[in-house]
């Protein structure tokens, strides 16, 4: 996902959920690849951030919601690059 001032890169799972509280579940799994329904938070702002363990959510001004999920596994499941180019491994 990039946005104006950050990128995030996500390598595990993440779930969308839609403001009508629809729940969509993706994986980067080439055996569970599902459609994403990302397109219609094109150009919304994220209107807030809860992190929690093992999930990172966006918030959008329309209700809908992004939730990053990672684990305690071996493996890295996303970066997250700043303006600065900062890196933040999860």
């Amino acid at each position: 996902m990039n946005f104006d001032k950050a990128r995030i890169f996500v390598e595990g799972e993440l779930e969308h959920v839609e403001r009508s509280g629809n729940l969509h579940r993706h994986n980067t799994d080439v055996d569970r690849l599902s459609p994403l329904f990302l397109h219609r938070l094109f150009g919304q702002k994220i209107h807030s951030i809860e992190v929690e363990p093992f999930c990172l959510s966006l918030a959008f001004k329309d209700g809908d919601i992004i939730r990053i999920l990672s684990d305690d596994g071996p493996y890295e499941c996303g970066q997250i690059y700043d303006r600065a180019g900062h890196l933040t491994v999860f």
